[in-house]
């Protein structure tokens, strides 16, 4: 007695409280339509019954002992049905015209093999944004689980390059049995059967850049000037750009233009760099020719190759320009002027000499079409610079050849008696963006430069906000073609 109770005392601090589990084997317990089999003779016998297991005996007066054997009972298992999700990712931030994909693990907890049905809820997100469900890369509605087994899937959400920075798209999906037996139960501490549906949700937060551009300006009056007035042929003025990434993500390939205003004469060697704070005097001097130190003056323009600006990072740019006598001003005096008809189109830029520029087709030569010609090759068409589109379309139409893309419709276009149409280059482009509203017709989605980025991606324009960036070449852009004069 002592041993035996030596025994239970001795158990029951070796195990505790019994605590719930799963049914065995797996999580599903006796697979569907196996045979429990029971008595007679039944032959082979399902799970420990063996033939002739139920056996009656007895006997009749002084007769020897006689016996029989029950009739056969079977009882066929019948199907639960459940799940459980796996391993479930966490929620993620990705660039703009990136992809983000979220892993999927999805257990089949019933005693049988089940069809899963899957179905996306991508009601949450933002315009321009999509989702899928994927398997090995390719769309799928539903999975077919064995029992106990773990079946993948993935759900792909794609941020569009026009994507705001922070903003935030959300997903959910949801995985359902092909029958519902209500929830999971439990017989004797173990567990039996899952869900019958299973929700996941998941939220993408765009990570962007953001360049905001503010203009200042200080004027000083020439030396030997006593009148009361400011500003006078003859003075100095002082533009100051200040820039700064307010956005999560850094900034690529930055470039900033900007033209000398009219009745003035820009001041050589007056273009500096320098940080937030930096005054004129205190920022670093840069020379006017293109020798590699990020600035440079030409054709009355000033600009400025920034690179990469990483989030919050900001700085100040500087030059000065002088204002001139009356009737001096080859700029101010120009036959021609931003947002006159001309050419086949509408003026919008106009060089240092006023004689020269660049014009807009008056309307979109498409509303959504690839810059590239179905497949991704290397073009060389990297210049970014005003005065490089036409090289860049020329470049990207020898090495595309024929075919219906950006470059090549530029390239194509016969319009007002004009064929000498292409693409704007990156800082082109940004040029007609700040004219958007004189020459008029264009939509807020994402332009195409002619500007390539690498050879998957090409440099873009949200006309919405004027944020540059880079796109997917295989995406559809709008397209306006301009021509020079």
């Amino acid at each position: 007695m002592r041993r035996l109770l030596f025994g239970i005392i001795g158990a029951a601090l070796l195990f505790g409280t019994p605590t719930l589990s799963f049914a065995e084997p797996g999580t599903s317990g006796v697979t569907a339509g196996t045979n429990i089999i029971s008595g007679g003779d039944a032959g082979t016998v399902g799970i420990t019954d063996t033939v002739g297991d139920v056996v009656a005996t007895f006997k009749v007066g002084d007769s020897g002992t006689k016996s029989i054997t029950c009739a056969v009972a079977t009882v066929t298992i019948g199907q639960i049905y459940g799940g459980k999700w796996g391993t479930l990712t966490e929620d993620k931030s990705e660039l703009p015209a990136k992809s983000v994909d979220y892993e999927y693990q999805l257990v089949n907890l019933g005693n049988a093999t089940d069809v899963f049905a899957l179905a996306l809820n991508a009601s949450g997100l933002p315009s321009g944004w999509s989702a899928a469900v994927l398997k090995n890369g390719a769309a799928v509605s539903s999975l077919t689980i064995a029992e106990d087994a773990i079946a993948t899937f993935t759900v792909r959400v794609t941020i569009p390059g026009s994507a705001n920075d922070n903003e935030k798209g959300a997903i959910a999906v949801t995985a359902s049995t092909s029958y519902n037996d209500g929830a999971a139960y439990i017989v004797g501490g173990w567990q039996y059967g899952g869900a019958d549906s299973l929700t996941d949700s998941a939220t993408t937060t765009c990570s962007s850049a953001i360049i905001a551009l503010t203009k200042t300006y200080q004027v000083v009056n020439p030396t030997g000037y006593t009148g009361p007035n400011a500003n006078v042929p003859g003075s100095l003025i002082t533009y100051c750009l200040e820039y700064r990434n307010t956005g999560s993500a850094d900034a690529n390939v930055v470039t900033v233009t900007d033209m000398i205003p009219g009745y003035t004469t820009y001041v050589t060697g007056s273009i500096k760099m320098g940080a937030i704070g930096d005054t004129y005097a205190a920022a670093v001097g840069k020379t006017d020719a293109v020798d590699g130190d990020n600035a440079q003056f030409n054709s009355n323009v000033i600009q400025f190759n920034l690179g990469t600006v990483a989030a919050t990072a900001s700085g100040r740019l500087y030059y000065q320009v002088r204002i001139e006598g009356e009737g001096s001003s080859t700029t101010g005096s120009s036959t021609f002027t931003i947002g006159q008809s001309y050419g086949g189109g509408i003026i919008f830029y106009i060089d240092g000499t006023g004689q020269h520029g660049l014009i807009a087709a008056d309307s979109d030569q498409s509303t959504g079409v690839q810059w590239y010609n179905g497949s991704n090759v290397t073009t060389g068409a990297t210049n970014v610079a005003v005065g490089a589109g036409q090289a860049n379309t020329t470049k990207i139409v020898t090495v595309q050849g024929a075919g219906s893309y950006a470059a090549k419709l530029c390239d194509d276009l016969v319009l007002n008696g004009y064929s000498d149409w292409f693409l704007p280059s990156k800082d082109e482009l940004n040029l007609l963006y700040g004219q958007k509203a004189v020459v008029g017709g264009f939509d807020s989605g994402v332009y195409w430069s002619s500007t390539e980025y690498n050879s998957d991606n090409v440099l873009s324009q949200y006309f919405a906000n004027g944020n540059q960036g880079v796109g997917n070449k295989y995406g559809a852009g709008y397209v306006r073609a301009v021509r020079a004069f």
